[in-house]
């Protein structure tokens, strides 16, 4: 009993200390990184008129009432909570309670070309994470006459540079780094066509 009593004054203790400002509505989602695409929701405890929910552009940002434009893309829900709720309170709000939720997640997508047996896109849930080894099997493997020692994989990053990797999947250290090598959205997988 005494241990509940603890726990009740803390927890008043906390919220009247502003502690608890921040709310994560989605368990498991603190460490996701926001990205374009992705859907998230804002809203102000007892402020009606601050909900909003928007996509994040394509160049990262979202537009939130009051503040304007602000960067997300590459942000945690913690973080994005910690400086949405230091902008409210510092010009607009006495300690605001604040709530960020992703409402709905971008898709990541491979898309895999050549000699395999069913090119096209992979898409991957947000919540996994897929490797070069289970992105060609979901496309059916590699198809009869594709060169399994030539395997490109194509990343282009946000500055506009593109990375081309060859991986040897005949060899057991091109086998290794596959398992092992984790796939980013807009990848692009080549299984180039044996050449007799």
């Amino acid at each position: 009993m005494n241990t509940l009593k603890t726990l009740l004054r803390f927890v008043a203790v906390a919220a009247a200390l502003g502690l608890a400002s921040f709310s994560t509505a989605q368990s498991g989602s603190e460490n996701y990184k926001l990205k374009s695409g992705d859907v998230i929701s804002l809203r102000i405890f007892q402020e009606p008129d601050m909900v909003t929910e928007t996509r994040i552009t394509a160049e990262g940002s979202v537009h939130f009432p009051l503040i304007g434009a602000l960067q997300v893309a590459g942000k945690t829900l913690p973080e994005l909570q910690r400086e949405l709720f230091a902008l409210y309170d510092a010009d607009y709000f006495v300690n605001p309670q604040v709530s960020i939720q992703i409402t709905e997640y971008a898709q990541n997508r491979i898309r895999v070309r050549g000699k395999v047996n069913k090119p096209g896109f992979v898409i991957i849930p947000p919540e996994e994470e897929f490797t070069l080894i289970d992105v060609i099997t979901a496309a059916g493997d590699i198809a009869s006459g594709g060169n399994e020692k030539k395997v490109e994989l194509h990343r282009k990053y946000a500055n506009g540079d593109t990375e081309v990797n060859t991986i040897d999947l005949s060899s057991r250290q091109g086998r290794s780094i596959a398992a092992s090598l984790k796939m980013q959205n807009d990848d692009v997988v080549i299984v180039p066509e044996k050449l007799f």
